[in-house]
């Protein structure tokens, strides 16, 4: 049985084509971003399809379930939306269209329950409870995302602005950074490079945050402060989650999901494992396996009714992270 699975978001798509049967990955694609809110629903869409037919010209069969994860979904308003897309376009396939923090949870916690963050360009959290699912945040990198590579990178270039103003007295290397990074020799250059690519400023700003990272390891002041503020409101995410599923317990799992954590999980760790109440300890785990397999698994047994434990003995080991 040849199945697909889809993880489109703000920086990539990425899909992957499993044959089951044989335990193999048949193909991986990388296509572009795919987030609507960035550039558009038409292109969103035609970068998911034409990723996953790249995909799957790698294979003669036909796929018996497309397996989507998608971050941009309106709180679930727009999953019909996805999934007509993909029917057009895949006609007589199965098509499941998940929200993107139901996928993270299925990879941290394949058939169980636990809390869970994405840390990516954007971000929010979840949590699953007692059959209860909870989620805080991701309101969007205009209004929220507080976790997320986009305010990281946003914050820093605030300070450095700041700083260019005179109203901070704490600068740092962050600002030769920011114009290495943008390629240029002129602050001013630098903000009309950001102002002038809509499409794409949040991917510029959302970059930067990778420099600020480097910064906070050499223990750049600002870049430390940025970071102590985002713990604080992970902290924040957190509790909330425990006071609306009502968790009783000392020692609490976060499994963290996203290209922001991979990149700086060395640093990240050391903030994100703090307490976060009295007597409330936190673990910090990472997921299982990868979102495209989640999606797969999540597919197969909440929609087609397949056994849970089966299908994770068919998954190729390729899937799990070790």
């Amino acid at each position: 049985m040849i199945v697909v699975g889809v993880d489109a978001g703000a920086t990539k798509t990425s899909v992957i084509v499993i044959d089951l049967d044989g335990k193999k990955i048949i193909s991986r694609t990388r296509g572009g971003p795919a987030n609507p809110a960035s550039i558009g629903w038409d292109m969103a869409i035609k970068t998911i399809v034409d990723t996953i037919r790249s995909a799957l010209s790698s294979t003669n069969e036909k796929p018996r379930i497309i397996a989507l994860s998608v971050a941009y979904t309106g709180w679930g308003k727009y999953l019909s939306k996805y999934r007509e897309a993909l029917l057009k376009a895949f006609p007589s396939t199965e098509i499941a269209v998940l929200p993107d923090d139901l996928a993270v949870l299925t990879t941290c916690y394949p058939g169980g329950e636990g809390l869970a963050c994405i840390m990516g360009t954007g971000s929010h959290c979840v949590g699953l409870y007692h059959g209860k699912t909870v989620r805080v945040g991701g309101w969007g990198h205009l209004l929220n995302d507080e976790l997320g590579a986009y305010r990281i990178g946003r914050d820093a270039i605030v300070e450095i602005l700041k700083c260019i103003d005179g109203r901070s007295t704490t600068c740092s290397s962050l600002y030769n950074s920011f114009l290495q990074y943008i390629g240029v020799d002129d602050i001013y250059d630098a903000i009309d490079k950001i102002y002038s690519n809509p499409s794409l400023s949040k991917t510029i700003i959302a970059g930067f945050a990778r420099e600020v990272i480097k910064a906070a390891r050499n223990n750049d002041p600002i870049a430390l402060r940025i970071l102590e503020n985002l713990y604080n409101d992970f902290r924040e995410h957190i509790i909330a989650l425990i006071n609306r599923l009502s968790m009783k317990d000392a020692s609490i799992n976060v499994c963290i999901y996203g290209g922001l954590f991979r990149g700086a999980k060395d640093i990240l760790a050391k903030y994100l494992a703090k307490p976060v109440n009295d007597g409330i300890g936190i673990n910090i785990i990472e997921p299982k396996m990868c979102v495209e397999c989640g999606v797969i698994v999540y597919a197969l047994t909440k929609i087609l009714g397949y056994d849970l434990e089966e299908v994770l003995n068919s998954i190729p080991e390729e899937c799990y992270y070790t």
